[in-house]
């Protein structure tokens, strides 16, 4: 139809493939699909808008996700999208192919291009690290006290995490019903459980007694769906074994700038919320991906830029990285991982390949 009875005929939104979400298989769009309704709408005298022309990276905290009340699927760091050119602008076969339709019907130049240069840097060790608890008073960028647990905008937090902490004495069962978007509980620095919207369970506590803490993570802002706008955090109350735990602590933190605040230590801290460092020598700067193979959950600052996450459940493995955050030098590499329970650090690597598609 046309767009107003009588034209011009526009698609505004011709998806030339799909966004993913956390733990799910990475989309693609069929090229021979994209081609032949590109064709049927130039020979109509249609214009098309390609909704992604070029892959995008979600970098930072900047991811959306789709959900409401009861269901949560926050989208990846990486927007690849399956678009004609990559995420890191690299031409597909996709694209050769839309050229050749578009030739068809318009004037298209045949300049000399070519994909930039990729480099793999070789392997990353972390040399020093600070657990969360040694870190919460450096990295806060607000504290408050109050009875009952705030939420992110009412801490004026805006990205990041808001680190909860409380006493408990004898308690089994630990009820988060509203957690926005995953909380990690910990007894005594001891990890119990994970809490999940969408999916929130009591937590069965191993250690029952002692210091309460639970890091909660927004995951991504509600960009689409029926509950448009949605407080993060820890929205309602905390129970355990039926009772309101009260008497809450409560530290922000959006990670903007690590620049000189942490003090590191040579000792590695494990299974717990940790920063680790590590640097690496760069001769020529070039776009890269980061490979965090090994590690469960986290996020990725590099030379005090936050990159954004990883996360072992896919589609995503690798992160990109393009030339503009390093130098040619000593770079600086600080990864929060939140969610890992190895005994050893394992080591990271640059590669020269992406790799969003492990599922």
């Amino acid at each position: 139809k046309y767009n107003n009875g009588h034209g011009p005929y526009v698609n505004s939104e011709f998806y030339t493939g799909w966004l993913d979400h956390w733990g799910e298989s990475h989309h693609k769009v069929d090229t021979q699909a994209v081609v032949s309704s590109l064709d049927k709408m130039l020979s109509m005298g249609g214009n098309v808008n390609m909704y992604m022309y070029i892959g995008g990276t979600n970098f930072h905290f900047y991811n959306g996700a789709n959900g409401d009340k009861k269901s949560y699927q926050p989208d990846l760091t990486s927007y690849d999208y399956d678009a004609p050119l990559t995420e890191g602008a690299d031409m597909t076969w996709k694209y050769e192919k839309i050229r050749e339709v578009a030739k068809k019907y318009r004037e298209v130049p045949d300049l000399k291009v070519s994909n930039n240069t990729k480099k793999a840097y070789g392997t990353v060790t972390f040399t020093e690290g600070v657990s969360i608890y040694d870190a919460l008073s450096q990295i806060g960028n607000v504290v408050k006290e109050n009875d009952a647990p705030m939420t992110m905008e009412d801490l004026d937090v805006d990205y990041g995490f808001v680190f909860y902490q409380s006493q408990i004495n004898q308690v089994k069962s630990l009820e988060i019903p509203h957690c926005k978007d995953r909380g990690y509980v910990f007894v005594d620095q001891k990890r119990q459980c994970i809490v999940q919207h969408g999916s929130e369970v009591p937590c069965t506590l191993t250690d029952q007694k002692g210091n309460l803490d639970i890091l909660v993570e927004n995951m991504g802002r509600l960009n689409y769906g029926n509950d448009f706008f949605e407080k993060k955090g820890i929205t309602d109350v905390v129970k355990g074994d039926g009772a309101e735990i009260k008497n809450w602590k409560m530290t922000g933190f959006n990670l903007t700038n690590l620049s000189n605040v942490l003090t590191f230590k040579k000792e590695l801290p494990t299974k717990v919320p940790a920063f680790y460092r590590a640097t690496f020598k760069v001769d020529t700067v070039a776009d890269t991906y980061l490979n965090p193979k090994g590690w469960t959950r986290g996020t990725v600052i590099l030379n005090n830029f936050t990159v954004g996450r990883y996360w072992d459940v896919g589609p995503q493995l690798t992160l990109y990285i393009p030339k503009y955050f390093l130098k040619a030098g000593t770079n600086e590499l600080i990864i929060f991982d939140y969610e890992s329970q190895f005994d050893t650090v394992p080591t990271m690597k640059f590669d020269d390949e992406p790799q969003i598609d492990i599922n």
